[in-house]
């Protein structure tokens, strides 16, 4: 189980809770996820149900959290968050309340920046004491954009976000661009005189990203509508089932609800639905992955991440490499196409090679229909966050991701997968094709990288991060190459090494 901060605070009804039993975050922190069963909190905390029992009890009548009939079993409850969390204790940083002095130094000479400069201030000086205030920060921002919304007059996604990309930039917000509208994603660009600065860039980002889900999520019941009317209009085609574990249902219900909906929409050629594989190898026969292959389940989603089984202990995966090749040859076995999904970067500096190795090794034994690169990106939530933080997981950097990803599928044999690299993280997103035949391409595209100039590779990672280029093609374009070469000096002259710090600030603030 996860280590848990010394201390969480969260809002109720009756006032501010004080969390420090690391059983009871550990609870709370799953619902802010999502709502759960006694047996799902079990399964996640790896404590007795009766342990668990006695502190939901405790929870409940603190205000915490509430439960309600589960509706497919009224023997079983579900759980929920009713209380906001509000904040948690950290480790105070020295290196934060330093900062504060150079931030206040840039801000002077406008009324506008000084404000500015005030805010980051006030935040990161909150911080440096202890306290993350990021949940705080979310829920005003939400505030904020929910008042905004009220002022947007659009009626479709475009228009919404021109609105907002003019607002953003009146109000002095930062750069907003946006990097594909499906999935909608955003990347924020703030002022990079403040590069220089320790975590400058994530203090208004969390901000930023209440203030945008706020705005987006106003409109979301005529953009609904409409999503709805322009799928039906194009032939009601794929269908994607919402939830981060739908197998684990019972399978004569999930079987049930695979038919309504093909009954209902019969002209359905695709059913998505992401799996784990602990669940998939533990709990789901491959009798009833047939059963819901002839309902109409024709693909799932599954997490690999790694292959390595030192490193999916280290991470807390819950699953083990045979668990993951189990499961993905049970779906396999069912005639269910197959999508894995590998996290590069997993490894850390400590299991690189371990991880593209042991990854490899595991998809060969598979043979999945799709594998799916997504680098990593560590959030607070994760379980990998506070190893992070006290040095215990040492992040490598993009190049050492890049030489991992070449690592892994160098040793890719046997297998006719299909590779995706469709992701805003990854740095190289061209690497897409077909398994054995693109393979060559594949390393080729990635030594293609390794054979640019230093200045070029910064120029292409910089270029890559700001949303102004996809692919290795893109370094063709001189006049972005050229604005972006120019950018980079002036960024070096004034602050040598405030390059890396803004490629750094510009990945953390991809929403």
């Amino acid at each position: 189980m996860k280590k848990s901060s010394a201390l969480d605070v969260y809002s109720t009804s009756s006032g501010l809770k004080q969390i420090s039993n690391p059983v009871r975050q550990k609870i709370l922190s799953e619902l802010q996820r999502r709502d759960l069963s006694l047996s799902e909190i079990a399964q996640l905390t790896g404590k007795a149900q009766s342990t668990l029992s006695v502190h939901l009890d405790k929870m409940v009548k603190e205000g915490l959290v509430a439960s309600r009939d589960d509706p497919t079993d009224n023997r079983r409850k579900i759980f929920y968050l009713v209380s906001k969390p509000v904040g948690s204790s950290v480790v105070p940083r020295e290196d934060l309340t330093k900062a504060i002095g150079s931030i206040i130094d840039k801000s002077i000479g406008s009324p506008a920046k000084f404000l500015k400069g005030e805010l980051r201030a006030l935040v990161i000086g909150v911080e440096a004491i202890g306290l993350n205030m990021d949940p705080v920060l979310k829920d005003i921002g939400r505030q904020i954009g929910t008042a905004m919304s009220r002022h947007m007059r659009s009626n479709d996604v475009k228009g919404l976000i021109d609105e907002v990309k003019e607002f953003f930039s009146q109000h002095d917000l930062g750069e907003l661009n946006v990097y594909s509208l499906v999935p909608l994603t955003l990347i924020v660009k703030d002022d990079y005189d403040m590069s220089d600065v320790p975590d400058v860039g994530k203090t208004l980002c969390i901000l930023n990203e209440g203030i945008l889900e706020a705005v987006f999520d106003s409109h979301i019941i005529n953009e609904s509508y409409k999503s709805v009317a322009v799928w039906m209009y194009f032939g009601c085609k794929n269908v994607f089932i919402q939830d981060a574990n739908s197998l684990a249902m019972k399978a004569d219900v999930l079987v049930d609800a695979l038919k309504y909906l093909k009954e209902t929409f019969p002209t359905i050629d695709r059913v998505t639905s992401y799996a784990r594989s602990r669940t998939l190898a533990r709990s789901v026969s491959v009798e009833n992955l047939k059963r819901m292959r002839e309902a109409g389940l024709t693909r799932i989603h599954v997490g690999l991440e790694s292959g390595h089984d030192p490193l999916l202990a280290y991470i807390a995966d819950g699953a083990t490499r045979e668990d993951h090749m189990l499961a993905g040859r049970k779906v396999k076995e069912a005639g269910i196409e197959l999508s894995e999904y590998v996290v590069l970067g997993l490894g850390g500096k400590k299991w690189w090679r371990e991880h593209a190795l042991d990854t490899a090794d595991v998809l060969n034994r598979i043979d999945p229909d799709f594998i799916r690169f997504r680098t990593l990106k560590v959030l607070r939530t994760m379980p990998l966050y506070e190893k992070l933080e006290t040095g215990d997981f040492l992040l490598p950097d993009e190049e050492d991701i890049l030489r991992e990803e070449r690592l892994l599928i160098e040793n890719l044999e046997g297998i006719g997968s299909y590779v995706k690299s469709d992701h805003i993280l990854n740095l190289l997103e061209e690497i897409d094709g077909r398994l054995p035949s693109d393979k060559k391409r594949f390393l080729e595209t990635i030594d293609r990288y390794f054979n640019l100039s230093e200045e070029q590779r910064l120029i292409y990672r910089f270029g890559r991060r700001s949303g102004l280029y996809r692919c290795l093609d893109d370094l063709g374009d001189e006049l972005t190459s050229f604005r972006i070469r120019k950018s980079i000096r002036e960024m070096e002259e004034k602050e040598p090494g405030s390059v890396e710090k803004a490629i750094s600030l510009l990945l953390e603030n991809y929403i």
